[in-house]
C-alpha cells in the first residue's frame, strides 16, 4: 500500500503543476496587457458610457429633426388659419359698398404656378451691388386741362391717355369713397378716398371708352351718396401703360427706398427678363411671411413697399405690391393681382403675361386655380 501511495503522489504533482502552468498560460493570454479590458483610459463602464453618450446625441438629432417637422407642421396649420382669418376680412371691391381689399394667403410660387425657387439664402453684402446713379420713375401729375368736380372736388382727367386719373376733395369730414367705373362695361372699382385734400391716384385699368369717377360721403353704415363725379372719354397710349406709374395701391416715389433698391439688384441686369429675374429672385429670398399681420389684418388694408423692404416682412398684398413697385420702376409694366388661388383670397403679379406669386415661391410651394376679381 505505501508503495502506491509512493507511485502516485509523484505522479499527481506532476499533473497538478502542469495544471497551474496551463492556466497560468491562459490567463496571460486572455486577461494580459493588451487585453481591451486593461486598455488605460477607457473601462467597460467608460466604453458603455460613450456608446450611451452617442445614442443620445442621435436621439437629440432626431429630436430636433422631429421639432422641425413638427413646427412645419405647426407653421402649415398657422397658414391655414391666417388664410381662413384673412378671407374674413377681406371684401372683393366690386360689391358697391367698400371696395376694400384684405388679404388671404395661401402660399404659391411664380411662374404660372410652377416652380418660382424660394427659400434660398440672403446674399452676403459682398454680393450686393449699389447703384450711384441717377433715379427716375414715370411720376403722374394733375395737369389742369381736364377737370371735373364741385364742392371741393377736383377730378383731374387730363393724363387719362396714360392710364390715370387724380382725385382729391376738400370740404367733408366724413368718410369719402371715389368710384371709377368704364359705362361701356360697368365694370367698377371703389376706393377710400383721403378728405385732407391732397390728390390720390386711380388706375383707368379697364382699357380704353367712357369712364364716369364719382367721390361719394358715407352718410351712415354702408350706405352713400355722391358728391360730384365726371364722365370723360379714355384712349389709353396702350393696354400696359396704367401698370407703368405709381397708384393707389402701389405707391412709390423716386425717392422710395424699394425704388433705389431696384436699382441696385438691376445693376449689370442687360435686359428686362434679367431685370424680373434678379427682382423676383430677391423678393422671394429676403422677404418673410407675417404670419401675426395675416391674422389682424383689416379691410382696407393698403400695403407699404418700403415697410415691407424694411421689415423684411408681409403678407400676399405686401409682396405683390413690392414686386409691382420695382419692376415699375425700372419701366417694366407689372399689374398688381388680387383674387383667389388655391381656394383662398390672394394677390399676386403679372408680368408680360405670366403669372409670378413671390408669397407662395417665398415658401417652396406653388399654387393653383388661380382667379382675378381685381387687378391695379
Amino acid at each position: 500500500m505505501r508503495k502506491k501511495w509512493d507511485i502516485i503522489c509523484p505522479i499527481a504533482f506532476a499533473v497538478i503543476s502542469m495544471i497551474l502552468v496551463f492556466g497560468l498560460i491562459a490567463y496571460r493570454c486572455f486577461y494580459g496587457p493588451d487585453s481591451p479590458a486593461s486598455s488605460p483610459g477607457l473601462s467597460a463602464s467608460d466604453s458603455s458610457k460613450e456608446t450611451s453618450s452617442q445614442t443620445s446625441s442621435a436621439e437629440s438629432s432626431a429630436a430636433s429633426s422631429s421639432s422641425a417637422s413638427s413646427e412645419s407642421s405647426d407653421e402649415s396649420k398657422d397658414s391655414s388659419k391666417a388664410s381662413s382669418s384673412e378671407e374674413s376680412a377681406a371684401s372683393d371691391g366690386n360689391d358697391g359698398e367698400d371696395g376694400d381689399d384684405g388679404d388671404t394667403d395661401d402660399r404659391a410660387d411664380g411662374n404660372g404656378g410652377g416652380s418660382g425657387g424660394g427659400g434660398g439664402n440672403k446674399p452676403s453684402s459682398s454680393e450686393e451691388k449699389v447703384y450711384n446713379g441717377p433715379i427716375s420713375v414715370m411720376t403722374p401729375y394733375a395737369g389742369g386741362t381736364e377737370v371735373y368736380g364741385e364742392d371741393g372736388t377736383v377730378i383731374d382727367a387730363s393724363n387719362s391717355s396714360q392710364g390715370y386719373v387724380m382725385v382729391k376733395q376738400d370740404g367733408y369730414s366724413s368718410r369719402l369713397k371715389c368710384q371709377v367705373i368704364n359705362e361701356g362695361t360697368g365694370e367698377t372699382y371703389n376706393y377710400d378716398l383721403n378728405n385732407q385734400g391732397w390728390y390720390e391716384v386711380f388706375p383707368l385699368q379697364m382699357g380704353s371708352g367712357t369712364y364716369r369717377v364719382s367721390v361719394l360721403e358715407n352718410i351712415g353704415g354702408s350706405s352713400y351718396l355722391e358728391i360730384s363725379s365726371g364722365s370723360f372719354s379714355v384712349s389709353l397710349a396702350s393696354s400696359e401703360i396704367p401698370f407703368l406709374y405709381p397708384n393707389q395701391r402701389v405707391w412709390y416715389t423716386s425717392d422710395s427706398s424699394a425704388v433705389k433698391k431696384s436699382y441696385d439688384l438691376c445693376v449689370g441686369a442687360g435686359s428686362d427678363g434679367e431685370k424680373i429675374s434678379a427682382i423676383y429672385n430677391y423678393i422671394i429670398n429676403n422677404i418673410s411671411y407675417d404670419y401675426g399681420k395675416a391674422s389682424s389684418v383689416s379691410s382696407g388694408y393698403i400695403p407699404s413697399p418700403d415697410s415691407t423692404l424694411s421689415s423684411g416682412s408681409g403678407i400676399c398684398y405686401d409682396y405683390a405690391a413690392l414686386m409691382a413697385t420695382m419692376l415699375r420702376a425700372q419701366g417694366i409694366p407689372a399689374r398688381l393681382v388680387i383674387g383667389s388661388a388655391s381656394g383662398s383670397r390672394h394677390a399676386w403679379n403679372m408680368v408680360y403675361g405670366q403669372l409670378y406669386d413671390p408669397t407662395f415661391a417665398a415658401a417652396g410651394s406653388s399654387g393653383s386655380g388661380y382667379s382675378q376679381s381685381q387687378v391695379f
